[in-house]
């Protein structure tokens, strides 16, 4: 089990991730504070956990992609 990052933006009425999935909920939220800084359309984040395969962490700033 892993954690992703749902988005909303403006007319948004769920939250939207992408493929982005982290092994913890803080690097997920870290992730989301990151984007939050970048993207000005973010309205609201989330945690969400996430059945899908780790293939992210989030370290020093940055997301990077795991080796498959």
């Amino acid at each position: 089990m892993g954690f992703k990052l749902g988005v909303k933006t403006a007319g948004d009425t769920e939250f939207i991730s992408n493929a982005l999935c982290f092994e913890t909920e803080k690097e997920a939220e870290d992730y989301g504070n990151d984007l939050s800084s970048r993207w000005m359309a973010v309205k609201e984040t989330k945690v969400l956990p996430s059945e899908e395969t780790v293939n992210y962490r989030f370290t020093n700033g940055r997301a990077e992609r795991l080796p498959d």
